[in-house]
């Protein structure tokens, strides 16, 4: 397990900006949303 002093030692250069991350989120939430409404046609219980 990293210490903690190395999970923030990037903090000020992070691998990948703000908006890019919300983007990432925002694709991964439409995609979930999908996901479900494909299963509730299908008649399939989460």
């Amino acid at each position: 397990m990293p210490e903690f002093d190395e999970i923030f030692e990037d903090w000020d250069n992070p691998l990948i900006t703000w908006d890019e991350a919300k983007q990432l989120c925002h694709e991964y939430f439409e995609e979930l949303m999908r996901s479900r409404e494909c299963k509730l046609k299908n008649g399939n219980s989460i």
